[in-house]
């Protein structure tokens, strides 16, 4: 739950697998309307460190930081979005939003 003063950090996972094997996957938060047309506010992230579980399957963490400050209306209240990127060592990747 993010207050009105303390800057809120996070963190995010996403497990992965394709027969290319996982090259990185990242996690995005947001508020507002579908990512690519109305997004209101997305949470800024940092770097996902990965870590193989065999040769096809990665586990990504994604750390998140939030000042509340950076909330700037009362419409940001309530449910946020999270989406999924993975890009595979070949030459594809898939998005994933909820």
């Amino acid at each position: 739950m993010v207050g009105i003063s303390n800057t809120v950090t996070f963190s995010a996972s996403v497990t992965a697998t394709d027969p290319d094997g996982i090259d990185t996957a990242r996690v995005f938060v947001w508020h507002g309307g579908p990512k690519e047309e109305d997004t209101d506010m997305t949470v800024p992230f940092g770097r996902p460190t990965c870590t193989a579980i065999d040769a096809t399957t990665k586990t990504c963490v994604v750390p998140f930081t939030l000042n509340p400050r950076d909330l700037q209306k009362n419409s940001w209240a309530g449910q946020w979005k999270v989406g999924v990127d993975a890009f595979d060592r070949g030459n594809g990747g898939i998005s994933l939003d909820v």
